[in-house]
């Protein structure tokens, strides 16, 4: 016959013992990278997509993880596309754009205002 085990006085004790005041938790002094055991200083970072701490060495996405690596690539894909898009309402709608193409702006202000020009000229010699 199997034994039944009862879950429920487990998962209770468990719960009391995690929500018990009197309980310190310490957190890791040392770099969560696996196989680093570089103690944790005033120095050390901590990642914003995985919100570890890591030394001075391991502390960018690109080199603790692949995940946090690919998560940052994304986010910059998403941010590029954005601002390109941004850009290219702004252009499509003829507003100076800073450090842009401004002289290709003007060169189609000039043009607009000469076309003026001449029919204002045309219209006063009728």
């Amino acid at each position: 016959m199997k034994k039944t085990i009862k879950h429920d006085e487990d998962i209770d004790s468990l719960v009391a013992a995690i929500e018990d005041p009197t309980i310190e938790i310490k957190a890791k002094t040392t770099c969560y990278y696996k196989g680093c055991k570089e103690k944790l200083t005033i120095m050390s970072m901590e990642c914003s997509i995985c919100l570890l701490k890591y030394c001075s060495q391991h502390r960018l996405p690109e080199v603790h993880s692949i995940d946090c690596s690919d998560k940052i690539k994304k986010k910059t894909r998403i941010e590029s596309k954005k601002d390109s898009l941004l850009l290219q309402s702004m252009k499509d709608k003829n507003l100076k754009i800073p450090g842009g193409n401004v002289k290709g702006i003007l060169e189609k202000e000039r043009k607009e205002l000469k076309k003026k020009l001449h029919q204002k000229i045309q219209s006063a010699r009728k």
